[in-house]
């Protein structure tokens, strides 16, 4: 019998709309992009070349930094002419953005990665500033001193060290053992800014209450580093046989 923790993750303050997407955090987004730059959107036009709602405006933008890429591979940004909570657009104007790009386009909307910074606290725009600057010199081989608070990524690292015991205390729980086949539960865990899991949440309908409490005390022994925001993590412990 094989047990397989999934864990599933959401960027819970940063970009709180109705709107769902499925965020990534900064580290993955630099990965997956060709361009990364700070710019300076200097105006905004109507864009000839327009091709669906969220590419109606063109924005021409002076570059403060390069963090990943050349002058020489500088993106088309584009937007909308407004921001929708329900189809997720973002308005294209002048000001400070942080485009992500994989090609020659970079598309402002809120399910993708590049940021409009006046949305933001300037603290996070610091912050943002800062570890883009140390996956750059990172990327390049270069030492820094700046050390990234945690993210979801090195959450995800940690639960799976965990997985075994948690497995254990789930599954193998004698209230449990009538569960056969297929076997799946969400459990959200609540993480403060100093690294304290402060909430476990999960069914009370489906979970044995000696069950519950023995996975929540466990959860909550668990030590995280210090985050920059108050993290929230949804995973799912799930069995197939």
């Amino acid at each position: 019998m094989k047990y397989i923790f999934f864990l599933f993750l959401g960027l819970s303050s940063l970009k709180a709309v109705a709107c769902s997407c499925n965020y990534q955090e900064i580290e993955i987004d630099f990965e997956n992009s060709k361009f990364v730059s700070y710019v300076k959107v200097t105006s905004v036009s109507a864009n000839s070349e327009t091709k669906s709602f969220y590419e109606e405006l063109r924005g021409d933008y002076k570059i403060l930094n390069i963090y990943k890429g050349s002058q020489i591979s500088k993106p088309i940004l584009v937007g909308s002419k407004s921001t929708s909570s329900a189809s997720c657009n973002v308005k294209l104007e002048e000001g400070e953005y942080i485009i992500f790009a994989k090609d020659n386009l970079a598309i402002l909307h809120e399910c993708l990665p590049t940021l409009k910074l006046a949305r933001y606290r300037s603290e996070y725009r610091d912050y943002a500033l800062l570890l883009l600057d140390h996956l750059s010199k990172k990327s390049r081989g270069q030492l820094s001193s700046f050390k990234p608070k945690l993210g979801f990524r090195e959450v995800t690292d940690v639960f799976k060290q965990h997985q075994g015991n948690i497995d254990n205390i789930f599954f193998k729980h004698p209230s449990n053992k009538h569960i056969v086949g297929r076997f799946s539960l969400s459990v959200n865990v609540y993480i403060d800014k100093s690294g304290r899991v402060t909430k476990v949440d999960m069914p009370e309908d489906f979970v044995n209450e000696t069950v519950r409490v023995l996975i929540e005390n466990y959860i909550k022994g668990i030590k995280f580093r210090e985050s920059y925001e108050n993290l929230e993590t949804t995973y799912s412990i799930s069995r197939f046989k």
